[in-house]
């Protein structure tokens, strides 16, 4: 099992309170930042919470289940079936290069899909729609029993606009995190009985004090700690 444990020093983004930020990936306020949804309590601390700032993330997605109604519909399925048919998909792995972006999606064990499926055998890609920085294609791909939803990017610079993007707006925490230490694995069975919560944010200086003395953890994870404002964070 993989274990890469973090401390981080904690400050306030230039994101104004209640700001609404369009793009977390382009905006340049938002390089080093993490954002968290204001119900995660789990993984929040009060350090975390003390210079967090609150606002609004639009966040863009993939409308993955139309996608796949449209493109059973080509196959003369109904749009009532085809829609019915399309929640059931679910998605198994996707890759993303600078030219495209692509999903693996496959079905439950439903005999109805499979036999609708299995009736259209592998084919071509089937261009869905395009516009000026976009083409959305799919294929079937019967020996993996996986649709296989591909878009190419025909203009990086612009963001692509479409009828499979959909917009949600988010409230959520903001947080400028700066990595000053890190380590991976290394600790014995009595640091891995002493981690918090897996992917939590944690400022007991104390117990991260005895993971060092007790668990295996570098001895720099204190002596680089700086009272209120370092969190110490784990994933495995």
């Amino acid at each position: 099992m993989g274990l890469d444990m973090y401390l981080f020093k904690v400050s306030t983004p230039e994101i104004t309170e209640g700001e609404i930020v369009k793009n977390i990936h382009e905006d340049p306020k938002c390089s080093g930042v993490a954002f968290f949804n204001t119900d995660a309590e789990n993984v929040l601390c009060g350090t975390i919470e003390k210079f967090a700032v609150k606002c609004i993330v639009t966040e863009r997605y993939y409308n993955i289940r139309e996608i796949i109604t449209d493109y059973l519909m080509t196959f003369d399925v109904s749009e009532e079936q085809a829609s019915e048919y399309a929640k059931q998909f679910w998605q198994g792995g996707s890759s993303r290069t600078n030219k495209n972006e692509s999903f693996s999606l496959y079905c439950e064990d439903n005999e109805e899909i499979k036999k609708t499926l299995n009736g259209i055998c592998n084919t071509d890609e089937k261009i869905l729609e395009t516009t000026q920085n976009m083409t959305t294609s799919v294929r079937y791909e019967s020996d993996y029993n996986k649709i296989v939803v591909v878009f190419t990017f025909n203009d990086t610079d612009t963001p692509y606009e479409g009828k499979y993007i959909t917009e949600k707006n988010t409230n959520k925490y903001a947080v400028k995190l700066e990595e000053i230490d890190y380590q991976r694995k290394g600790l014995n069975d009595t640091g891995w009985g002493l981690l918090p919560e897996n992917c939590g944010y944690c400022d007991d200086k104390d117990l991260i004090r005895k993971i060092t003395k007790e668990g295996g953890l570098s001895e720099s994870f204190i002596e680089n700690w700086i009272d209120d404002e370092t969190v110490f964070w784990a994933w495995w």
